[in-house]
């Protein structure tokens, strides 16, 4: 997933969506921001693909009609 923008969970309880990117050694990552400072060396709980954003206007929309 180096290279990819996904979604993470730090070693702090926050989950982003960042780029991410090889940290300064083995375990760590740098999370690049698309809007702010680079994070460096975080530690991940885990990673994920994106597979689809959906702002909340749509959701409410598509939940109403399955529903």
């Amino acid at each position: 997933m180096l290279g990819q923008v996904v979604v993470v969970e730090i070693e702090t309880d926050e989950v982003l969506v960042k780029r991410l990117l090889r940290g300064s050694e083995p375990g760590r990552y740098d999370l690049e921001s698309l809007a702010g400072p680079t994070r460096h060396d975080a530690r991940l709980r885990w990673a994920a693909h994106i597979t689809a954003i959906i702002p909340p206007f749509q959701a409410r929309r598509i939940l109403v009609r399955g529903g």
